[in-house]
């Protein structure tokens, strides 16, 4: 799915907390973060949750891999 411009520049106004718990990068255009914990600070990349087991999405609901 392909992101709108106007959301890609708004990725550059985030605070600098907002950063990927595995890797500490910011989210990227074709990489945003998720909550791996829901309602927390706690979170992560798509890809590098995937990495340690976590499916976004899935997971959110209970679901198993």
């Amino acid at each position: 799915m392909e992101v709108k411009e106007e959301d890609r520049k708004d990725l550059k106004k985030l605070p600098a907390w907002v950063k990927c718990m595995h890797c500490g990068g910011k989210p990227l255009e074709h990489d945003w973060l998720i909550e791996v914990v829901p309602h927390s600070t706690a979170l992560a990349h798509q890809s590098c949750a995937r990495k340690n087991g976590f499916i976004a999405g899935i997971d959110q609901v209970g679901g198993k891999i």
